[in-house]
């Protein structure tokens, strides 16, 4: 389907961008933005810029984690996807086995730090030196029930986050696109990334928001990505 229903013509052309980066057709046939929806565009600096309201997405697990405790902090009425959920806890509970008794993770994303100092390291080097002095202060697997408790009820929530791997499906009138969408870690093959991005994006219905330079930023990543394949 080329007609979007959601996504309307004032965003077209960055859909149509990220589009170009991926190696084959996401769609057969030229993409063409709801005629329904203006689709308002907003560039942000700081996550605290971003709505309260509509999905917010991420394409990094620490992201998430560390702004659904600045979300719960603010009092927001938030919950995360199923999904991205089952992937924060596991990675969060892994993070904290780690650091107290030396247990080798087993997350595909972690499984290659055998030490916390190591995998300390890496979290501060990619910009999550917070979250390394949550962890050595002793966050734990009660402060991870704490943050999923405070959850609104399914369906009662005004904010969704969630992994862009996650957002399929879903329609909000409001979209907001983290800077790790566009930056994420060697992680997946460059073709998901793009895939991932462009699902997300049209999500939205009334307003997406992103970083002014977002898809440059996509650019260069992918530039720096080794080829990976999908295989």
């Amino acid at each position: 389907m080329t007609q979007s229903v959601r996504a309307g013509v004032r965003v077209e052309p960055m859909i149509r961008r990220t589009m170009g980066f991926h190696d084959g057709w996401l769609v057969e046939g030229e993409f063409r933005g709801s005629r329904n929806r203006a689709t308002r565009y907003h560039a942000y600096e700081q996550n605290a810029d971003l709505p309260l309201t509509g999905l917010r997405a991420y394409g990094n697990a620490w992201a998430l984690l560390e702004d659904a405790l600045r979300v719960k902090a603010k009092g927001a009425q938030f919950r995360m996807l199923s999904a991205s959920e089952k992937v924060v806890v596991q990675m969060a509970e892994e993070a904290i086995l780690l650091r107290k008794y030396g247990d080798r993770p087993t997350h595909y994303h972690l499984r290659r730090f055998t030490q916390w100092d190591e995998f300390a390291d890496h979290l501060a080097r990619t910009g999550y030196a917070s979250l390394v002095r949550m962890f050595e202060k002793a966050f734990s697997n009660d402060d991870l029930k704490v943050l999923r408790n405070g959850q609104a009820p399914d369906g009662a929530q005004q904010l969704t986050l969630g992994l862009l791997e996650h957002c399929k499906n879903m329609e909000f009138s409001q979209v907001a696109m983290t800077k790790c969408c566009f930056t994420s870690p060697n992680e997946r093959p460059k073709n998901e990334l793009v895939k991932g991005v462009y699902v997300a994006m049209t999500r939205v219905e009334n307003d997406l928001w992103m970083p002014g330079d977002a898809l440059d930023r996509l650019s260069d990543q992918l530039g720096n990505l080794d080829d990976y394949s999908d295989d």
